[in-house]
């Protein structure tokens, strides 16, 4: 086990903490804590042999140790960033797994990936104290490299939704980790997570296009024409109305929701969803798509040119000022956005499918190397827009030599 540090940090940088920022670090321990215990469970439960019969690598055994043993390593971070700074610490909790083979435990660990980069997205902009977000963003990015590891490499899936993470709140995230705690420790501080939304059931046959019956409960009088479902994707938020008295709904298409999806209730469409609009959920779904499908390939690049749906936190309208330093690192991340567009523009203008081919890669690797470029355009598009709306000056793209 690494007894190294996230390199973004490798100490506490006060000798105190806020209230705040104790509650998100040991809510980030939970999850962590979580992982520990699945990842652990797992590789005592499935030998290489049990993965070898399920039609998996050696490999990909051995990349769960290493999943394990980042999982360790965070815990060891977080427990000592909060045990320096004389905060009191979470400890594990007691888990229920349920009954899994490998195919099951491998898709478990997607989801958990997916929704630890979330997590850590969604509680990163909560710090009074700013040196604990590059941390933060460290095991953010971890999780990411992981989950599109499990995704890609192993399920054979998409391995990305789009241009952006989903940012979900605390008590969403705890709302999904909430299916796996038995109980905690009464000793255990408060984490920044008060408390879990009530839990939202989708018919596991449920697809875009499809008609389903949503079920939940809540302690609140709601009629379906009061509520609505928000399916919170990579590419913006989808809401869509009940019909009739019934919790019965038509998913949207498959246009609209690509790869991970967070679905909740909600009890407003008119603005963005928050905890104070959620209702129940959310439950996150999976929707997988084919980077070569030509149905799929035609949608990118109108996704990525639509800046104003992102969903990654950064609105364009979030403010009407900014600071001089701000303004200057969104023109630094410009900068680099701009030279990754020129990069993978350069490139796939000079190699077609034909040449990836005769170089031994498939189609998928060009197709998705297509869908990065849309990614970084989206990107070049939500800093202008967040710039551009504050009434600072954008950089704009140099002359490179690739």
């Amino acid at each position: 086990m690494s007894s190294s540090s996230p390199s973004a940090s490798s100490s506490p940088t006060s000798s105190s903490l806020s209230t705040t920022d104790a509650e998100i670090l040991n809510y980030a321990l939970t999850l962590e804590h979580l992982e520990v215990a699945f990842y652990s469970q797992g590789l005592t439960n499935f030998s290489e042999d049990a993965f070898a019969q399920a039609g998996f690598a050696a490999a990909v055994r051995a990349n769960y140790e290493e999943i394990l043993e980042h999982e360790e390593t965070h815990i060891e971070f977080l427990d000592a960033v909060l045990t320096s700074a004389g905060a009191q610490t979470v400890e594990a909790c007691v888990y229920d797994f349920g009954s899994v083979d490998v195919e099951s435990f491998i898709a478990m660990s997607a989801a958990l990936e997916t929704v630890g980069a979330s997590a850590y997205s969604g509680a990163s902009g909560l710090f009074s104290d700013s040196d604990l977000v590059p941390s933060a963003a460290s095991i953010l990015s971890t999780e990411a490299r992981q989950s599109t590891w499990i995704q890609n490499t192993v399920q054979k899936l998409n391995p990305w939704s789009g241009a952006f993470e989903v940012p979900l709140s605390p008590n969403q995230v705890f709302t999904i980790a909430s299916n796996f705690i038995v109980s905690c420790p009464s000793s255990n501080p408060p984490i920044i997570a008060t408390a879990p939304f009530p839990q939202l059931t989708i018919p596991a046959t449920a697809a875009p296009g499809q008609q389903v019956q949503l079920s939940f409960s809540t302690q609140s009088s709601y009629s379906p024409s009061d509520l609505a479902v928000a399916f919170l994707t990579s590419n913006g938020t989808v809401f869509a109305e009940f019909s009739g008295s019934s919790y019965t709904m038509t998913f949207p298409t498959t246009e609209q929701l690509l790869g991970t999806v967070f679905v909740l209730i909600v009890n407003s469409t008119s603005e963005s969803v928050t905890d104070a609009t959620t209702v129940a959920g959310p439950t996150p779904l999976m929707f997988p798509f084919n980077a070569t499908d030509p149905a799929v390939e035609a949608l990118f690049p109108d996704i990525s040119g639509n800046s104003s749906a992102s969903s990654s936190g950064i609105s364009s309208g979030s403010s009407s000022s900014l600071s001089t330093n701000d303004a200057e690192i969104l023109n630094y991340a410009l900068t680099l956005e701009h030279l990754e567009v020129a990069f993978y523009s350069q490139g796939l203008a000079n190699f077609s499918a034909d040449a990836f081919t005769k170089a031994g890669f498939a189609a998928a690797v060009r197709a998705n190397y297509e869908e990065i470029l849309g990614h970084e355009t989206t990107h070049v598009e939500t800093l202008d827009g967040v710039l551009t709306s504050a009434g600072a000056q954008t950089v704009e793209s140099c002359v490179y030599d690739l």
